[in-house]
């Protein structure tokens, strides 16, 4: 093999590994990325909302899983390669039962998934750190102020007057925020049910801060409104006439006072609820009559609905207690009274379909899925007095069930009466 030879093979095998070592040199090519800016996961049981900050290599995605749902919403669900912001919002966690939650938020973006756990404790398990039985007020110069939660919306119309208000919070809970805190999750879970969901827009939201000198509820202690939980029942009350009171002289309300419905949160985590009605000064349209709804911690989010729709609506209760019969006095109020002013619209003493007082729901097919009949036991009796479902807001609220249609029927009447007058 002459010389000539020998380097043409060569310089062909130096080029055959070059070209083999330029191919295995090649970038691989880059995985999909999703880069986030620092964000919150743990939440107190309050309301919150919170901004998640990515970059995305990739048009991406999002799926929310969590064992309960509705608790928290998560917009926009898609979006574009780049940089991206999701919206969490995170409703208040004070259902019954004290169980903190938990929701894993999945951001895809091509072949890469990323996960966010959110956790949400109990307003409970917060409420109960954050008390101190032994802590007095020496500051009461924020007693009597007012702020506006939400203003209504009525095209046309006027707007709808609620008042909230809470006993057994002292100067500390009001200057860290606490007490507004509260304030917006009672309003909050009010508005979670329908139809007060949908008729939001309707409320005026105003709270008048009362300033405790004692958080805990009992004998012996000052709140300012001196609420008494009954231990054997599930009854609460407190100065009646002082809310009235604070409403006239803080907001200014007078001819609107029969329709206003002030809200009582109590500073207890015991199971008591009550609504405390009043006479109407002018009987002309249904439902009328300043009411004052106390309620308690332990199903704070159902009880506030529940004790809210018996003022606001004059919705009757529809479960049982034990030894309670209908007297004549009762059956004289309930054909009568009840009935001319427009109460009471979801119980009667009747079984007959025909005249019932939910006889129009019971052959209309629309409401076929919400179960609708003729069950016996309600307003405490369990004879001779019917309700429109086996169960509901008015029966068993702390179990969360939606209230039934002849009680949406009612609400949805009285927004309207006030909002557009007793001609509408």
């Amino acid at each position: 093999m002459t010389m000539k030879k020998l380097l043409l093979i060569c310089c062909a095998v130096f080029a055959l590994t070059s070209c083999e070592k330029a191919e295995t040199t090649k970038p691989p090519l880059e995985d999909d990325k999703i880069i986030f800016e620092p964000y919150q996961t743990n939440f107190s049981g309050y309301p919150a909302s919170t901004t998640i900050k990515f970059e995305s290599s990739k048009d991406w995605d999002v799926s929310v899983v969590s064992m309960t749902t509705g608790w928290l919403t998560v917009y926009p669900m898609a979006g574009s390669a780049g940089h991206a912001e999701l919206t969490v919002d995170i409703a208040p966690n004070c259902p019954y039962g004290s169980k903190d939650r938990k929701a894993s938020i999945l951001i895809r973006a091509g072949n890469t998934t990323k996960k966010i756990d959110i956790t949400q404790e109990h307003l409970l398990t917060f409420i109960n750190q954050k008390m101190n039985p032994t802590y007095s007020s020496t500051d009461f110069s924020r007693d009597g102020e007012t702020s506006v939660m939400q203003y209504a919306n009525v095209i046309g119309g006027k707007g709808i007057n609620i008042v909230f208000m809470g006993d057994g919070f002292t100067d500390r809970l009001i200057a860290d925020g606490t007490y507004d805190n509260i304030m917006r999750v009672a309003m909050e879970s009010f508005f979670s049910y329908e139809p007060y969901k949908s008729f939001r827009d309707y409320f005026t939201c105003h709270t008048i801060t009362l300033v405790s000198k004692d958080e805990t509820i009992a004998e012996g202690h000052e709140t300012a409104l001196q609420s008494v939980l009954d231990p054997g029942s599930t009854l609460v009350g407190g100065d009646n006439e002082k809310v009235i009171r604070y409403i006239y002289e803080k907001l200014g309300f007078d001819e609107e006072m029969d329709d206003v419905v002030a809200v009582v949160v109590v500073n207890s985590t015991s199971h008591h609820g009550t609504c405390h009605m009043y006479s109407p000064d002018n009987w002309d349209f249904d439902g009328r009559g300043f009411a004052i709804a106390y309620s308690a911690f332990s199903c704070f989010g159902t009880c506030v609905t529940h004790e809210f729709s018996h003022g606001f609506a004059k919705l009757a209760d529809e479960y049982v207690k034990d030894g309670v019969v209908l007297t004549e006095e009762d059956k004289y109020y309930l054909e009568n009274f009840s009935k001319d002013l427009g109460w009471d619209k979801n119980i009667d003493i009747t079984d007959d379909p025909e005249k019932i007082k939910w006889s129009h729901f019971l052959s209309d097919s629309r409401y076929a899925s919400d179960d609708i009949g003729i069950f016996e036991g309600a307003s405490y009796c369990a004879e001779g007095v019917y309700r429109p479902s086996v169960n509901s807001m008015m029966r068993e609220s702390y179990e969360g069930y939606g209230f039934n249609a002849p009680s949406r029927e009612a609400i949805y009447h009285r927004i309207h009466k006030i909002a557009y007058g007793p001609e509408w």
